[in-house]
C-alpha cells in the first residue's frame, strides 16, 4: 500500500478558516467519499508533533483539520 504525503496545515490558517460555529465535512478516512456534518465548538489547537485538531459537534475529542471541508 502507497502512503500519501500530506503536508499539515499551520495554526494559523487553520484558525482563519475554522473560527467556532463553522460547519463542515467531515471525512474520517482521507480521500474516502463518506462524510458527516459538524459545526467545530473548539478554536484549533496544535498537538505535539504538529498536527492540528480541532474539536466537533457530536465527536469527542480533536479531529485533524486536513479531513475537514468547509461547508
Amino acid at each position: 500500500m502507497k502512503l500519501r504525503s500530506q503536508k499539515m496545515m499551520s495554526l494559523a490558517h487553520a484558525e482563519r478558516l475554522f473560527p467556532i460555529g463553522t460547519r463542515v465535512r467531515y471525512f474520517p478516512i482521507a480521500g474516502e467519499k463518506t462524510f458527516s456534518e459538524h459545526a467545530t465548538r473548539s478554536t484549533p489547537w496544535q498537538l505535539g508533533h504538529g498536527q492540528v485538531v480541532v474539536a466537533l459537534t457530536g465527536k469527542s475529542g480533536g479531529v485533524a483539520v486536513e479531513h475537514l471541508q468547509k461547508l
